[in-house]
């Protein structure tokens, strides 16, 4: 399945702080806390884990000018989805049954 980079929480850390560590440590990527805005927090089934549901802080990010991101830590593979095209049956539930629709609807403002 499909889903966005992330993880869980350190000890101590605000969602933020753990956006900035999961986005250099998975696409080395520097993000500074002027390059996020919060989406919102949703829930949804696992992608890959049967009987377990998924709790989100959601941000959106710009990409620092003269930055480019590189697959690190436990990345397989990148793709680029359209807003204005259907969404494929493999991504995962959070993606597609909640942040794609909040960034259509963003998008048509």
């Amino acid at each position: 399945m499909w889903m966005l980079p992330g993880g869980k929480l350190d000890a101590g850390e605000t969602a933020e702080q753990a956006l900035v560590r999961e986005v250099g440590e998975e696409l080395q990527v520097s993000l500074s806390p002027n390059d996020i805005s919060f989406l919102g927090s949703f829930q949804a089934a696992a992608a890959n884990e049967p009987d377990t549901r998924v709790s989100a802080n959601v941000f959106r990010a710009r990409l620092p000018d003269g930055q480019r991101f590189s697959l690190a830590a436990e990345i397989e593979a990148t793709d680029w989805l359209s807003l204005d095209m259907p969404v494929p049956a493999t991504v995962a539930p959070l993606l597609r049954e909640h942040i794609i629709p909040v960034l259509q609807t963003a998008a048509l403002k």
